[in-house]
């Protein structure tokens, strides 16, 4: 062989060799590592941990997990019972403030945010209340349920949590009620919210009472002296009408009225005399 022809084989045997590696199929993506396919969701996996160490929990765990969610139930509901509270003394403060000059002092508000933060505690042992009369009729009852507030057997593990949480409130409130810096510091909160609406009220006064108009367009000075206008040529000639109008239904009424006592005079003069009258009429004559 030639060394041409040894040189034409070989350029031969690389573009073969070009070729085969162009066709060749590519190589697929790596696929996720089983580690990556077998890794749960995060979210899932704490759900299903603390399902399953609430039931790997012992019954006096239970019950402090309970107690727990109670007490974070009842705190929440104190939490909104203070912001009435703080509600209806700051609306108390605004009347008076209103209805007369009065001097805030916080030992003026104390005893009425106390009686209302009782009246709240009152309300929920209410509660309690009903709450025991729904259970004694639910242990005597045998026949199925007509409406949403027929209670069973079967509901009284949920009244008891309910009433439960009832008295707890209420307990809770009763302790609020007899902390007196903590009572006081309610008021003070509601002192600054009456002040606020207070300022917010005369800012906006002062705002539209003193409010500049800016300067205006040649258009908006266009539209305001062709108002100008209609004013002078429609509105004030109307006006004059309805004015003499309503004089000439005044007059009309005067002159009613005057006919009306005129006549009135002339029938009592012309009215038949009385008894005395005709005695009188009968002397003169003779």
């Amino acid at each position: 062989m030639t060394q041409q022809d040894a040189s034409n084989q070989e350029e031969a045997n690389e573009a073969s060799s070009e070729t085969e590696v162009q066709g060749a199929p590519t190589e697929p993506a790596m696929d996720a590592t089983p580690a990556e396919e077998a890794q749960p969701d995060v979210a899932a996996s704490d759900e299903a941990e603390s399902d399953t160490q609430a039931e790997d929990a012992t019954p006096a765990e239970q019950a402090q997990q309970a107690q727990q969610s109670s007490d974070e139930i009842a705190t929440e509901g104190v939490f909104i019972a203070a912001a009435t509270t703080r509600l209806a003394v700051k609306n108390r403060i605004l009347v008076d403030t209103l209805a007369g000059n009065v001097n805030f002092s916080v030992d003026k508000y104390v005893e009425f945010a106390r009686e209302t933060l009782r009246d709240l505690a009152r309300e929920s042992e209410g509660e309690v209340s009903r709450i025991d009369e729904m259970m004694q009729r639910a242990k005597r009852r045998r026949s199925r349920p007509l409406t949403m507030h027929d209670y069973a057997k079967a509901d009284l593990g949920n009244l008891q949590h309910r009433r439960d949480l009832a008295d707890l409130v209420a307990h809770k409130l009763r302790e609020r009620a007899a902390d007196d810096e903590g009572v006081k510091e309610l008021v003070r909160a509601a002192h600054d919210a009456a002040w606020g609406e207070i300022s917010r009220n005369i800012q906006f006064n002062l705002d539209s009472e003193f409010a500049t108009v800016g300067d205006l367009t040649e258009e908006e000075q266009a539209d305001r002296e062709e108002r100008m206008r209609s004013v002078v040529r429609v509105d004030l000639p109307k006006l004059e009408k309805d004015l003499r109008v309503i004089r000439r239904r005044q007059a009309a009424a005067e002159r009613e009225a005057e006919k009306g006592e005129s006549k009135l005079v002339g029938a009592s003069a012309n009215a038949t005399p009385g008894l005395l009258g005709r005695i009188w009429s009968r002397i003169r004559g003779k």
